[in-house]
C-alpha cells in the first residue's frame, strides 16, 4: 500500500543544511514523489513563503536524517500510516487523519 501525506512547509531559507546526524539506510528501491500544491507569500510577513505539497512514499521508503533550515513544518496523513523520527526522540506512528508539527532546525527521519 502507498501512502500519501500532505506537507505544509513554511519556508524561511530555501538551502537544505548538514545537520551532523546519523545517516540511515536508503533502500534504493524505494521512491518518495512529491507535487508542488503552491508557494505564496506569507501574509504576516512576505519575505517567508508558504509552501504546500503531497507526498506519496512507497512502502519501505526511507527519508535519511536532515533539517529544514528556521522551517516549520505540518504533516497531515491522507492515506496509509507515516513513520517519523524527531532527533533524540522514539519513532513516532501517524495514521490517517493525524498531524504532526516539526519545529524549525529539528534533525527528523522517516
Amino acid at each position: 500500500m502507498r501512502m500519501r501525506i500532505a506537507v505544509i512547509t513554511l519556508l524561511l531559507l530555501a538551502p537544505a543544511a548538514s545537520s551532523g546526524l546519523v545517516a540511515r539506510e536508503t533502500d534504493s528501491a524505494s521512491r518518495v514523489e512529491s507535487q508542488q500544491l503552491f508557494v505564496k507569500p506569507l501574509a504576516a510577513d512576505p519575505s517567508k513563503e508558504v509552501n504546500a505539497q503531497t507526498y506519496t512514499f512507497a512502502p519501505g521508503a526511507v527519508l535519511p536524517w536532515h533539517i529544514h533550515p528556521d522551517a516549520d513544518e505540518i504533516a497531515y496523513i491522507i492515506e496509509g500510516t507515516f513513520t517519523f523520527q524527531r532527533a533524540g526522540e522514539q519513532p513516532k506512528v501517524l495514521h490517517v487523519g493525524e498531524a504532526d508539527y516539526v519545529e524549525p532546525n529539528v534533525g527528523i527521519a522517516a
